[in-house]
């Protein structure tokens, strides 16, 4: 998992929005699909395709990576 203090990646809006609803308020997939108005298969491809970019392996290291580097790879969101 990436974590070095120098790495830094740039995640997209709509990347830390996802993120920032999976760990702030603990959306699962249907919650995030009715919340951002697309399919669970939909929110299923964009998290996976996140997860493998991250080198993460689901979504409890996803919040774990999101706790810690949120402040300085993903720009603040309001859900």
């Amino acid at each position: 998992m990436p974590s070095a203090p120098d790495m830094h990646i740039a995640l997209t809006r709509a990347e830390a929005e996802r993120l920032r609803a999976i760990v702030e308020h603990g959306f699962r997939n249907s919650q995030l699909a009715e919340h951002f108005g697309v399919s669970e298969a939909a929110v299923a491809s964009r998290l996976h395709r996140l997860y493998e970019r991250v080198e993460l392996h689901g979504r409890v290291e996803a919040a774990v990576w999101a706790a810690r580097h949120m402040d300085c790879c993903v720009e603040k969101v309001a859900l």
